[in-house]
């Protein structure tokens, strides 16, 4: 079976490399899998460059979510069967032909839900989930977000459109713009064109905006807790433009502004069962119901995993996914 390795911390495009070793053997309580397709996130490159929060052990595998089919099953798993098609999220080594789960951690996928779709079903929406679980942003109530079409952002909205949340999404090209209008977004806006705050508050008229997530950082961040109301909750998620939050403490004193960070790998970590339980149900929910569209913009073989992470950032509109060997 092929794998994806990398021996070295670099850049992924360098240093993945695709190796051909011996069919794992599972234990009691796992499961063998066999990958239809996987995503390639962010995280996962960040993981492989050596920028991420926790560290590889080298040489490591790579990629965290896949959609797959039960190939085999390890003693005292009782609730899974052969050929079961299933998706699994937060288990390092997904890019590769077979992967080896704990079986309490594979979830079976409703057969209305493509390969495509389930390959992308938890990271992405489970951690858009918590943000909205962890801003605490109601029903009826207003949010604002930047780098609103990358794929945390997509997912937000379509599940805060499904909570009945109101949302800003902000975006730097007109493109981007052109496509969270298809999502039906409340408001949308063009932070490269002059007068984007003006506008944002005159569709406002009056009301609120007291939740805000930030994934650029830089002047941006501040610009937008510039607009956000009295004791506003700004959520930092991540840093696009490389630069530390630029923001004015005239807005923080005086708003009374809380401004915190959010790291999705431990907070999903320390939920208990019943609450991941919950979510994702509510994920499936709607993915069932055909309102999470989660696009995706090229699929390539396993074996070409160096040019995939090398050429993804020329895909804009939708995720890159890998096809292993099982259909």
């Amino acid at each position: 079976m092929r794998v994806a390795i990398h021996k070295i911390i670099g850049q992924p495009n360098q240093v993945l490399s695709i190796e051909q070793v011996e069919s794992p053997t599972i234990q009691a309580g796992e499961v063998k899998l066999g990958m239809i397709l996987s995503t390639i996130h962010n995280h996962d490159l960040m993981q492989i460059s050596g920028t991420y929060g926790v560290q590889p052990t080298l040489p490591a595998r790579a990629g965290t979510e896949a959609v797959a089919r039960i190939l085999e099953i390890g003693e005292g798993v009782t609730h899974l069967q052969v050929g079961q098609r299933v998706t699994v999220a937060g288990n390092f080594g997904t890019w590769a032909d077979e992967i080896v789960a704990p079986a309490h951690i594979v979830l079976p996928v409703p057969e209305e839900i493509s390969d495509e779709l389930a390959a992308q079903l938890l990271s992405m929406p489970m951690s858009a989930m918590l943000i909205l679980d962890d801003l605490g942003v109601s029903h009826g109530q207003w949010m604002i977000l930047n780098a609103a079409a990358g794929a945390v952002g997509k997912n937000l909205i379509m599940l805060a459109k499904a909570r009945g949340i109101k949302v800003i999404g902000l975006v730097n090209h007109e493109e981007d713009a052109q496509t969270l209008s298809q999502l039906d977004i409340d408001v949308v806006e063009n932070t490269s064109l002059d007068g984007w705050q003006a506008r944002i508050q005159q569709h406002l008229n009056g009301e609120s905006v007291q939740y805000g997530l930030d994934s650029v950082g830089g002047r941006l961040a501040g610009e937008m807790l510039n607009i956000m109301s009295d004791h506003a909750l700004l959520v930092s998620f991540g840093a696009l433009s490389n630069q530390p939050l630029n923001i004015d403490f005239q807005d923080v004193i005086f708003k009374q502004a809380t401004v915190r960070g959010f790291w999705g790998a431990p907070r999903m970590q320390a939920l208990d069962d019943e609450h991941k339980i919950k979510m994702i149900s509510e994920i499936l929910s709607i993915a069932a119901q055909g309102q999470l569209k989660l696009p995706v913009a090229a699929i390539y073989d396993l074996q070409d995993v160096a040019t995939a992470v090398g050429e993804i950032r020329n895909y804009r509109n939708g995720k890159v996914l890998l096809r292993g060997s099982t259909t």
